[in-house]
């Protein structure tokens, strides 16, 4: 974990059918939306996802976003534009749309909320 809480982030996701069996399990879904959590570190310089876990309706991950050493972002995306290209990009692979809306954000600010919610 970088020192800079700031621009460390929570994010909750959830699918749309929350009737569906298990669409994040090992099956295709799932597999997808790993490789995608995955390719965020990729297709992003500035943003790396720090840890994830895949739930069957929803998903939790951290995601860090690097700064200078003033402490600013260097060409960083907005959350919204990160998760906006993750959930178009798995809607478009699986064929259908599955997520809500909106998600969750929750700005981690220090080592002890890094860890509370990590054990959540």
């Amino acid at each position: 974990m970088k020192n800079n809480f700031l621009f460390c982030i929570l994010i909750l996701v959830s699918i749309l059918f929350c009737s569906c069996s298990s669409v994040f399990s090992a099956g295709v879904s799932g597999k997808i939306v790993d490789a995608e959590i995955q390719k965020i570190n990729t297709v992003y310089d500035a943003v790396r996802v720090d840890k994830y876990c895949i739930m069957p309706d929803h998903i939790h991950f951290i995601l860090s976003i690097d700064t200078d050493e003033n402490g600013r972002t260097q060409f960083a995306p907005t959350i919204s534009r990160v998760m906006k290209q993750f959930k178009g990009s798995i809607t478009k692979q699986v064929g259908r749309p599955i997520w809500q809306k909106s998600f969750y954000d929750h700005g981690i600010r220090n080592q002890q909320d890094y860890d509370e919610i990590w054990q959540y």
